[in-house]
């Protein structure tokens, strides 16, 4: 994706401008160009401009985005959160790194630092989160949530509901969900703050997911259907592992993105 953001440089300074990274994004997006693949298995194609309209008959059958890396702080909001009780009760200070397994290798997206939380009915999601999240992430994440939840004749598969707090896990009335606000760069916790691996936007290539690896104590790069957690670490050691995330970063040549601006709202 093409984004209008903020990042940190290797030396640590902060700059401002379009980059590229990748990154969930559900609602609409625009072809900006295609793009020179060295390695079709790892570049990417093609480099989209996310916006968003949300439709006239509701969100019924849509997917929902999450985690959420737009505005001024990033969120997770429902992900897995319905089969796992230890996943909606994490702890300020908690880093939750979200990715994928690809040939043998475990591939970061996203580094969320939870800063604070929010819990909410995912049936009642833009009421309880008014004033909580920005309007951009109550029409693309918590407007599926609400209309899924409310009617599952049109919802998508059973897997990914089961997974991702998609109608199924979400029908019962009384299901809690919590809405994690990630750290920043000017409000870090315990000198963390949240980021997403990119680059500065130009030339013809983007790049590929820069794989990471930790401790398995910690961490597996393991193909998972679930999350793999760890619980009761001291904040020397989360600080550690997180760095190690953002030096396994760097070290592919890559920025940390720690603001992404919001996508633009069309009519539908």
């Amino acid at each position: 994706m093409q984004l209008r953001g903020e990042w940190l440089q290797i030396d640590g300074s902060t700059r401002s401008g379009e980059l590229w990274a990748w990154g969930e994004w559900e609602p609409q997006s625009r072809l900006l160009r295609r793009l020179h693949q060295p390695d079709a298995d790892a570049h990417p194609a093609c480099l989209w401009l996310p916006y968003y309209a949300v439709p006239d008959d509701g969100c019924e059958g849509l997917h929902n985005t999450d985690p959420f890396i737009f505005g001024d702080q990033f969120l997770y909001s429902n992900c897995r959160q319905p089969n796992s009780t230890r996943l909606r009760r994490l702890a300020r200070g908690s880093v939750i790194a979200f990715g994928s397994h690809k040939a043998g290798r475990w591939l970061l997206d996203t580094v969320l630092v939870v800063a604070d939380f929010v819990d909410y009915s995912p049936s009642w999601a833009r009421s309880d989160l008014a004033g909580q999240a920005p309007l951009a992430f109550l029409d693309v994440t918590g407007r599926p949530l609400e209309d899924n939840s409310h009617n599952s004749a049109c919802a998508p598969s059973p897997n990914h509901r089961e997974r991702c707090g998609g109608p199924r896990a979400c029908h019962d009335p009384d299901t809690t969900l919590r809405l994690y606000r990630g750290a920043t760069p000017t409000h870090p916790v315990h000198g963390m703050f949240s980021f997403f691996p990119a680059m500065p936007a130009g030339g013809d290539t983007g790049f590929p997911r820069p794989s990471v690896e930790l401790c398995e104590s910690y961490f597996t790069n393991k193909p998972l259907r679930s999350h793999k957690q760890s619980c009761d670490l001291s904040r020397e050691t989360m600080a550690r592992l997180w760095k190690s995330l953002a030096t396994q970063v760097r070290s592919e040549g890559l920025v940390l993105g720690t603001h992404a601006a919001l996508p633009e709202r069309h009519e539908a």
